[in-house]
């Protein structure tokens, strides 16, 4: 069920999601730089290796969470709220009582 906001809302929410694509892909840079440094230091210790390799969906998922979260905070002060408070629009806190789950289909934008 779409959500109306104004243009206002939409322009950041969307630019929200662009940063965080672009955090999600630094920080993935990031991790996997860092671990493949860890594995050179290292001498290829497995222990190490295991490590480096969790470093990178852990540089990933803290990119992306942690630029989106930068943005929101800069958004909150403007007096834009995030997409997920569309939850409080009185059609979808109607379906949510009758059971439905909040959220967006997977591949959409917006």
């Amino acid at each position: 069920m779409p959500i109306p906001r104004c243009a206002t809302c939409r322009r950041s929410h969307t630019w929200a999601g662009h940063w965080s694509t672009a955090g999600l892909y630094v920080g993935l840079l990031l991790g996997a730089v860092v671990g493949l440094a860890l594995v050179l230091a290292a001498k290829a210790s497995l222990a190490i290796l295991v490590l480096a390799l969790a470093l990178i969906p852990a540089g990933a998922f803290a990119g992306s969470r942690g630029v989106r979260w930068l943005v929101e905070r800069r958004a909150r002060r403007g007096g834009i709220a995030p997409w997920r408070h569309g939850d409080a629009f009185p059609a979808v806190a109607a379906q949510l009582q009758q059971g439905w789950r909040s959220g967006k289909p997977f591949g959409t934008r917006g």
